[in-house]
Parts: structure tokens; C-alpha cells; sequence
């Protein structure tokens, strides 16, 4: 069973105006998405676990979720049948990515603020 990390942005569309929501539709779409999941994946792989290597290099990156593709993915995530090496990444660890966002989650925020201004600037021209 693949195991499919996923993250989500709540607006509350109570309190933005019309223009400023319109605005953050255009911004926020699948391009962004998918470059904010591709930086998600690359500061989650510190944490994932490595035998072969084969979970960490075989992952999916889409707009909505970074999808890990080996059977085994679940087992490693919860810690079941937990076999890896910590030669390769030091920080292996069961649920990788909370750990990461523990550890590394103000460099990814940053790195998302980064990308989503770089977007609206594309968008918007400023």
C-alpha cells in the first residue's frame, strides 16, 4: 500500500475580501502546489528510512500529495517492521514527515512564503 503524505492550507473565506480571494485563486494552483510538495518531499527525505534506498528515490510528487509508491511504505511510516540503516539518512525515523516539520519546519515555511511570493509576482507583475 503506498502511503500518501498530505498537507493542507485552510483559508478562511469568512474574513477575506472578494479581491484578495480572487487574488490567492490564481495564485494558488496546481504549478505552486506542485513545487510547494516537491520542497515538502526533498526536506522529508532526510527522515525517510533507507535500506536500498528504493522508498526515498521512488516517490511521486503531485499538486495535491507526495505519494511514497513502495508496498512497504505504510509498515515504514507507522514503524512496523522497521528495517533500515541510518548510514545513509541519519535522521530515519518513523512518521518522517512530523519529525521534519518538527525539526526543519521553519526552513520549508520559509521556502513556501518564498515561492508563493515569487508566484504572485509572476501573476501579478510586482
Amino acid at each position: 500500500m503506498a502511503q500518501i503524505v498530505t498537507t493542507t492550507v485552510n483559508i478562511d473565506e469568512m474574513k477575506l475580501r472578494r479581491g484578495i480571494r480572487r487574488k490567492l485563486d490564481r495564485i494558488i494552483d496546481d504549478t505552486l502546489m506542485l513545487q510547494i510538495h516537491a520542497a515538502f518531499e526533498r526536506y522529508c527525505e532526510p527522515y525517510v528510512p533507507f535500506l536500498t534506498g528504493m522508498l526515498a528515490q521512488t516517490t511521486r510528487v503531485f499538486p495535491e500529495y507526495v505519494e511514497y509508491i513502495q508496498p512497504y511504505a505504510h509498515y515504514q511510516y507507522v514503524g512496523e517492521h522497521f528495517d533500515h540503516t541510518l548510514i545513509y539518512h541519519p535522521k530515519a525515523t518513523a512518521y518522517w514527515d512530523k519529525v521534519m516539520m518538527t525539526e526543519q519546519g521553519d526552513a520549508f515555511l520559509a521556502e513556501v512564503k518564498a515561492l508563493i511570493k515569487r508566484r504572485a509576482r509572476q501573476v501579478h507583475g510586482r
